[in-house]
C-alpha cells in the first residue's frame, strides 16, 4: 500500500485502511522513525508531481489480440 501513497491515503480517509498502521509498519521494516516516514511520503509525491508533467503514453500493440484497443 505505500508504495501507492496517494491511493492508500484516499482509502483511509474513507475508513477502508489503517494508516497509523502502516506507518508503523514502515517505521519498523525500515528502522526508521516518522521523519523518514515523511521524507519517504514528500520524496514519492514530488516524483509523482514530476511525472504528472508529461502525456504518457502506454503501448499495447503487442497484445493487441488480448486487450480491446477501442
Amino acid at each position: 500500500m505505500l508504495k501507492h501513497i496517494g491511493f492508500t491515503e484516499i482509502q483511509a480517509s474513507k475508513g477502508l485502511l489503517d494508516m497509523d498502521k502502516l506507518i508503523e509498519h514502515f517505521m519498523k521494516v525500515n528502522g526508521g522513525d516518522i521523519k523518514i516516514f515523511e521524507d519517504h511520503r514528500n520524496q514519492s509525491f514530488d516524483q509523482w508531481r514530476k511525472r504528472s508533467t508529461h502525456q504518457w503514453e502506454t503501448e499495447l500493440s503487442k497484445w493487441a489480440e488480448l486487450v480491446n484497443l477501442h
